[in-house]
């Protein structure tokens, strides 16, 4: 039947200072019930001696004498309003732990506070004590998974910025763990492999793996090319490894090469067709200027048999660049032998010169081997 109450718990960045968690009375003319807390008052235990009496050795207080009534009304003029009469100061402890105090008040009465409100006040503080107790253990673990949701959405964001990252990348990456499982992968590589998410993550993935290390042991120095399906994959792969040297994983990196290989054949095809084709007028050229410089179709003086042989020097040169082009062809089809002789520099590079003779003659220049 008390007609005011405040319940004053520890500050957590200073246990001298407390805080107004709750508060009860019956204030004004027509009895208005105020539960709430108004303002988050601090009070400095220091300042009222009975509490820090209290705070400090545990236990109850019990002001009836009205000169113990003044630092109760500068506390009511802090929290409240000006109140008047006995106070009964309960600490709120639980085992060990100090939670706080409990005070309960009267005011304009003739009653006191006795031993037996003393005893019924240490029969309710251990709910109360087990209320706070529940509160404080409720704000831990809000707090905690407060910060672990604030964990869970900075990981969040940083896995789908990387994500984008990768995605942003237009060859196809692959990550996966120690263990062989896939941990990442962007949609190039989706694109790439023809391949769901989801089928990403199953065992055909393993393929891949098992295809890009068979083709970096048979192309070694080359990067690693292998079919898949109808595509042709141009790819690699590499450990991930921490400063400290433990494997956590690896990476594979990968692209179609598929039309790249496509427009390399046709390119290679091309060259050795127009090659062959270009033979034909080439040997004619080579034939009739042989026959000319022989005398086999009339008299040739010796300016004109310069000028043959010329021609026939540079028939020859075109001769020899068809032959190349068509060896080239056979380098990229894996065909070409090779037969090594004795060449004679000497004719390689008189030959050379002879069939630029003509040009450095206009241009009156002197040149000389």
């Amino acid at each position: 039947d008390v007609d005011w109450a405040y319940f004053l718990v520890p500050s957590d960045d200073d246990p001298d200072h407390f805080l107004l968690a709750a508060q009860y009375g019956w204030w004004g003319r027509h009895a208005k019930q105020d539960q709430r807390v108004q303002r988050r008052e601090r009070i400095d235990v220091n300042d009222f001696s009975l509490l820090q009496h209290a705070a400090t050795r545990r236990r109850q207080v019990f002001a009836n004498q009205p000169e113990d009534y003044h630092q109760f009304e500068r506390l009511h003029g802090r929290l409240t309003r000006p109140q008047r009469g006995p106070t009964l100061v309960q600490p709120i402890h639980q085992q060990a732990r100090f939670l706080g105090l409990m005070l309960l008040g009267l005011s304009g009465s003739e009653r006191e506070f006795d031993q037996y409100d003393g005893r019924l006040c240490k029969a309710i503080v251990a709910p109360v004590a087990n209320a706070i107790d529940n509160a404080r253990l409720y704000q831990d673990v809000d707090a905690q998974a407060k910060h672990l949701a604030r964990v869970l959405r900075a990981r969040e964001k940083e896995a789908t910025q990387r994500q984008a990252t990768l995605d942003s990348i237009p060859d196809g990456v692959v990550v996966a763990d120690q263990n062989g499982e896939i941990t990442l992968a962007n949609e190039a590589a989706l694109h790439i492999l023809d391949l769901t998410r989801k089928q990403l993550m199953d065992h055909s993935i393993r393929q891949l793996y098992t295809r890009l290390l068979k083709s970096a042991a048979q192309q070694e120095g080359k990067p690693a090319t292998f079919q898949w399906g109808e595509k042709a994959i141009m790819g690699s792969l590499a450990p991930v490894e921490l400063p400290d040297g433990p494997l956590i994983g690896s990476v594979a990196v990968f692209r179609d090469v598929t039309q790249e290989q496509q427009a390399e054949k046709d390119k290679s095809e091309y060259i050795a067709a127009v090659s062959r084709e270009l033979r034909t007028p080439v040997y004619s050229m080579l034939g009739s200027a042989e026959l000319l410089s022989t005398g086999a179709v009339g008299l040739v003086s010796p300016k004109q048999r310069h000028f043959l042989d010329i021609v026939l020097s540079n028939s020859e040169q075109v001769n020899r660049l068809v032959n190349n082009l068509i060896v080239v062809s056979e380098i990229e089809d894996g065909i070409l032998e090779f037969t090594a002789r004795p060449v004679d520099m000497r004719q390689v590079i008189n030959e050379a010169v002879e069939g630029i003779r003509h040009q450095v003659d206009d241009a009156q220049l002197d040149l000389s081997v």
